[in-house]
């Protein structure tokens, strides 16, 4: 439980990260949105991998 909680906060930080910065760049919605959830996924697959 614990592992999985850990994962989550860093999934949440890297959605924000990957938000402010696509904001930050004047992408339009779409592209942010798309931006975001590929690199929640592949974010969180790496910590999934990584994080035992």
């Amino acid at each position: 439980m614990r592992r999985k909680r850990i994962i989550a906060i860093y999934t949440g930080i890297i959605a924000a990260v990957a938000l402010l910065a696509t904001d930050h760049l004047g992408l339009d919605l779409g592209k942010s949105m798309f931006i975001v959830v590929v690199s929640v996924v592949a974010g969180n697959v790496l910590m999934e991998k990584f994080i035992k």
